[in-house]
């Protein structure tokens, strides 16, 4: 696959030596600093980079354990040149450990330095380990936090540590790439057979060293002799990854290396196979006690009312009432995962689950009426994308629901309550999932083609004393918009006035429809009133007051990766403007219109009568997802968008 490069890393026999490059070229001795590393001023392909990495060395090694067989043991030495005044936020650091209730990692060691070069000494400031503090993340993170402290302008921010983990079927992952430019990164993956894993290379990271070979000599354990497999990585001139915007997860895009532990063997020779091929995972998910078992036992509770007591004249109106019976009957408790949480019977007693409880026993309650309804894995957004040549269960953490009527193919989500019956709440939107269906495994697509639409109406005049612009709104969305304005203004009057009362807007009655209608478009209706600009006899407005974006989503000068928006978006504005009496526009603007495969752009002004005028606005997206160079034709039809909805027009006395 394009990007993405794989290699089963073996512990019997050599791999093939590619472009070497020895591992110390760059990284010095913790706590030493060398004249060159204070000469060093900027990173000549981005001069003006606030930081630069000039090393990051990692080694993941498995050790013998004190209460277990072995450990993983991780050590990380990382070396950061304070380029300017704003790099100085690369003195905060964090450590992130894991537990699970009953083992936990461990920050064993941790050394910290400043240098600084001042009047022509050197000065050291080491960290006071007292002001390292924990962050409790969740049940299962903790975060160690620290800041580095003295630091300035060029400084070299000195960090080593060591972390010991009893979790050793997860081998650290290794980030060739930073936010800030990267002069040497290097990976040392030291294996033992025990543990086999397949390592996946993200974001094509361009190796200067990819080595493996058998350390000389022998180790031993429980009868069995072994040699360690020493694994090394390492690039050069790392540009920084910049691209924050519009990703479903940074982890799809950013330079890594990801391993994945793929076979456990014992040292009597017994083995167990991780990763599996896909038909496996599907059987093994149909016949899972959480999973396919769940639906087995929620079919039977679906039998009874008032699930049995749907009706419908056809398998579609049948469809859609059941997906709107389970969003009216259970809520989600936000807990994201592939398994069920509790049995059906609970879920029905407590009517709350999550989303594998919910959107399972949707597809037993479609099952029971005769629909042919599976479930789908995927991945959500922030989670990474699904890579199809390595079948690993842990790639998933959701279930949708999926269903065939007709020629149709619906994806459905029941934990949603605002979303329409067929429609995908923006976290599950992420490429692709696999389709749980008779141990026969298939691709869903999970990209959302429909568009979500603004439209905003606004009805203008002028008081007779022209110090005030009166006007009735009415804001009209659809699709995922609508799913996102429901979600967040819940239909209440403060939010709704708290939303559309800035920059000098004065609210007065606001109404709002089909609130409880997904099907419908979500409209809220207010009057309002504001000050115009008045410069000598001349009264300054924005058609559109302030209805459109003021800035630009596309602040990037350049895109390296796709843009991803999730869905297509059309923003549409219509403005009547009552012009008073005595008065008349000053110029009408010159409309502008553009239309291609990328996005349309439209703005017209009509006058309807002596004393009025129609103005419309349009800027639509057609697409969910831009390739890399379709980034600057959008960002600049986006930028004359801004420019053209903004404009401010003038009235003047008639003469």
């Amino acid at each position: 696959m394009k990007n993405l490069s794989s290699l089963i890393l073996l512990f019997t026999t050599l791999a093939l030596c590619f472009h070497t490059v020895p591992a110390q070229e760059y990284v010095r001795d913790f706590g030493t600093v060398a004249n060159e590393d204070f000469e060093f001023s900027k990173f000549e392909s981005e001069p003006d980079a606030e930081a630069v990495i000039l090393f990051d060395k990692g080694t993941s090694s498995f050790i013998r354990g004190n209460t277990q067989a072995f450990e993983l043991s991780f050590e990380r030495h990382l070396r950061i040149k304070i380029l300017s005044n704003a790099g100085i936020r690369w003195a905060e650091h964090a450590i992130t450990l894991y537990q699970d209730g009953v083992d936990n990692e461990l920050l064993q060691s941790l050394e910290a330095i400043t240098f600084n070069f001042e009047n022509g000494r050197l000065a050291r400031t080491a960290l006071d380990k007292a002001t390292v503090f924990d962050e409790k993340v969740s049940d299962n993170v903790t975060v160690k936090k620290f800041a580095l402290p003295a630091v300035q302008k060029g400084s070299i921010i000195d960090i080593k540590y060591n972390v010991v983990s009893p979790f050793v079927y997860r081998l650290n992952d290794w980030r060739f790439q930073s936010k800030i430019p990267t002069l040497y990164s290097y990976y040392e993956a030291r294996m033992i057979p025990f543990y086999e894993y397949v390592f996946i290379l993200i974001g094509n990271p361009k190796l200067t060293l990819h080595k493996s070979f058998l350390q000389p000599g022998k180790e031993h354990f429980a009868g069995a002799d072994y040699s360690i497999a020493v694994n090394q990585f390492a690039t050069k001139n790392v540009p920084s990854f910049d691209d924050e915007d519009f990703f479903s997860s940074e982890d799809d895009y950013i330079q890594r290396i990801d391993f994945q532990l793929a076979k456990v063997t014992q040292a009597d020779g017994g083995s167990r196979e991780i990763i599996t091929t896909w038909p496996k995972l599907v059987s093994a998910l149909d016949k899972h006690f959480d999973f396919g078992k769940y639906m087995d036992k929620a079919e039977k509770i679906c039998k009874e009312p008032p699930f049995s007591d749907i009706k419908g004249a056809s398998d579609i109106e049948k469809l859609k009432t059941a997906v709107d019976l389970v969003k009216n009957t259970f809520s989600w408790d936000g807990y994201y995962g592939k398994f069920a949480t509790k049995s059906p019977k609970e879920l029905v007693e407590q009517k709350t689950g999550s989303d594998a409880d919910i959107n399972l026993f949707l597809i037993a309650l479609l099952r029971t009426l005769g629909l042919d309804a599976n479930p789908v894995i995927i991945s959500t957004r922030g989670h990474g994308k699904v890579y199809k040549d390595y079948p690993f269960d842990h790639f998933f953490n959701y279930v949708i629901a999926y269903a065939q009527v007709g020629e149709q193919h619906i994806l459905m989500d029941a934990t949603e309550v605002h979303s329409q019956y067929d429609e995908l709440p923006v976290r599950c939107i992420n490429d692709q999932g696999l389709l749980v269906k008779n141990g026969d495994p298939q691709w869903v697509s999970v990209i959302s083609n429909s568009q979500s639409a603004t439209t905003s109406e606004l009805t203008l005049s002028f008081s007779p004393s022209l110090d005030s612009i009166r006007f009735v709104a009415k804001n009209s969305s659809a699709g995922h918009e609508a799913m996102y304005l429901r979600r967040r203004l819940e239909n209440k009057k403060e939010a709704i006035h708290n939303l559309y009362s800035s920059d000098g807007q004065q609210i007065g009655q606001i109404s709002t429809s089909n609130y409880k209608d997904p099907s419908q478009p979500y409209v809220v209706e207010y009057s309002a009133s504001m000050r115009p600009e008045v410069v000598n006899s001349k009264v300054y407005f924005s058609p559109f007051l302030n209805a459109p974006p003021k800035e630009s989503e596309f602040k990037s000068a350049s895109r390296r990766y796709p843009v991803d928006l999730v869905y297509p978006r059309n923003n549409s504005y219509v403005s009547i403007v009552t012009i008073p009496d005595g008065y008349k526009l000053e110029a009408i603007p010159k409309g502008y219109k553009l239309d291609n495969v990328l996005y349309t752009l439209l703005f017209e002004v009509e006058e309807t009568s002596p004393n009025s005028l129609k103005i419309t606005g349009k800027f639509e997206l057609k697409h969910a997802v831009y390739k890399p160079e379709h980034y600057m034709p959008i960002k600049m039809a986006n930028d004359k968008a801004i420019d053209l909805f903004n404009q401010k027009l003038a009235i003047v006395p008639v003469e």
